[in-house]
């Protein structure tokens, strides 16, 4: 890496939304030719910082410092402001021939809107227009969303080789393992900027370290001050079982018993209150010492379980002779049976059908000709690529839509689980962030206790935690699972038995 002079130094950035802290004393500086991953959970302030790096929000305090020769590309998540414009005018070069066959595109799709594009096809888009961009320095956000395999391979080559600085958000874990050499977290809790030598793996792993050793080094501490507590305890009522004696002396008979020395009980007494105090000393200088060792913050872990308390039938979907029209191809005929228990991997290249399938199988569209079919008693359960919740809606008002036979209380507890808090819980759907909505919907699948999940690219924006909770609960569904999936650590985890490919 080059010792010269940073191209990128951010410098105690910090930044507000009304009351809510998103980034707070944000400091780093980066070298011509990292490659950077950035993470943190979803609403930490990723894609805040990105675009206060670009100027596209402006900070409340801190400095932002680009060297002269550094221009900066920012390639978003999301292309909502862009849904009216062309991919040609999306892309701004004439220069992407040599790109368009790795990408999996063709000179068809620059005439189209960015809204009429599948969620694929947006982000082989925005692929392009990483590979056209002339900029030294790249910010990209979730660019692995939503690619398949071929696509995801030649982005990986690209960045590896490629001699540009990056700077990348993404929750393909293997992806980062691949490309970066340096993690930098947004901590949930302090707001601020930890930097992790290594890639994602290495990341993990040293993480997880320090994690436990806050929490050893606090329980000492702790175990140390109650120690000292109890003896000081233990002293002070050793002068009160003295005082009582000698107050017990003043009541005895002397004819009955001689009376035990009063001046020798004080004596004890006043040794016994000497030693109490200097324990009671030596506690508070100790709790002034626990005063700097901050509890770690780590909230209850986030458990994701699908209950199965009723099984479906033994038919879940047939698909007979099943065609749709696409915008630049008819997807079919289509003939597959899909039985309860089943778990069926869907793969295919971007724009293949994938999605159109889905939307088929759970009822939202209708196949042009042929039949797709629903079992009986199948309570399905469905995550879209593309979360079209309605907006004005609040997050409570959602989830009860959904699950009508809940108490509002069991159900606040429930969206706690799922990191959305009491003040979350009054925002308006619209104000969540993609992994957010991903959480609510998980949430709503939950306390549904569906027996058929058709998840569509359920990795894309969900965070390492619920991510890989989401995994091991997939491990141990009883039901009928369906999805559509390009992460290739969680294809592995969910290990499916069938596979359907386009």
């Amino acid at each position: 890496m080059s010792t010269n002079k940073p191209i990128l130094s951010v410098t105690d950035i910090s930044k507000n939304y009304d009351q809510f802290v998103v980034l707070k004393h944000i400091y780093f500086s980066i070298q011509k030719g990292e490659k950077i991953g950035l993470v943190g959970p979803n609403g930490s302030g990723k894609t805040t910082l990105f675009k206060i790096i670009t100027g596209l929000i402006e900070k409340d305090v801190g400095i932002v410092t680009l060297s002269k020769s550094c221009s900066v590309g920012y390639i978003p998540q999301e292309f909502g402001e862009y849904k009216d414009a062309t991919v040609r005018d999306f892309i701004g070069s004439q220069e992407y021939g040599a790109f368009l066959k790795q990408v999996g595109l063709d000179e068809a799709i620059f005439s189209r809107k960015i809204s009429e594009l599948s969620g694929g096809e947006r982000t082989k888009v925005g692929l392009l227009r990483i590979l056209v961009a002339k900029q030294d320095l790249l910010l990209l956000d979730e660019p692995t969303n939503n690619l398949d395999l071929e696509a995801l391979t030649f982005l990986e080559e690209y960045v590896k080789k490629s001699e540009k600085t990056f700077i990348i958000i993404s929750h393909d874990r293997r992806f980062l393992d691949e490309t970066v050499h340096k993690i930098f977290e947004i901590d949930e809790w302090s707001r601020g900027l930890k930097i992790y030598e290594g890639g994602f793996s290495s990341y993990v792993i040293e993480r997880e370290k320090n994690i436990e050793n806050a929490w050893a080094d606090y329980a000492d501490k702790a175990e140390e001050e109650g120690r000292l507590l109890k003896s000081y305890n233990d002293k002070v009522q050793n002068i009160r079982d003295l005082e009582q004696v000698r107050l017990n002396n003043r009541y005895i008979n002397p004819k009955e018993k001689e009376k035990p020395d009063d001046a020798a009980i004080r004596d004890k007494e006043a040794k016994a209150g000497r030693r109490a105090r200097v324990m009671k000393d030596r506690i508070e200088k100790y709790k002034d010492d626990m005063s700097h060792v901050e509890k770690p913050k780590q909230p209850l872990p986030l458990r994701v379980e699908f209950d199965v308390p009723e099984r479906s039938g033994d038919k879940v979907f047939d698909i007979i002779g099943a065609t749709k029209q696409m915008p630049t191809k008819i997807l079919g005929p289509l003939n597959y049976s899909i039985r309860y228990g089943d778990r069926v991997l869907v793969r295919g290249l971007n724009g293949s059908g994938k999605t159109t399938f889905i939307k088929m199988l759970i009822g939202e569209l209708e196949p042009d000709t042929g039949i797709v079919e629903m079992g009986f008693t199948v309570r399905l359960g469905y995550l879209p690529q593309q979360q079209d919740f309605v907006s004005e809606n609040t997050v409570r008002e959602e989830f009860l839509r959904n699950v009508i036979d809940m108490e509002e209380g069991i159900g606040r507890r429930l969206l706690n689980r799922f990191r959305l808090s009491a003040n979350d819980v009054d925002k308006k759907i619209s104000e969540l962030s993609s992994g957010e909505r991903s959480r609510l919907i998980l949430a709503i699948l939950m306390a549904r206790k569906v027996n058929c999940l058709v998840l569509d690219e359920p990795s894309n924006h969900l965070d390492l935690e619920v991510l890989e909770s989401l995994e091991h609960a997939l491990s141990q569904f009883k039901g009928t699972l369906v999805v559509v999936s390009h992460d290739r650590f969680f294809i592995e985890k969910i290990a499916c038995s069938k596979e359907i490919s386009f």
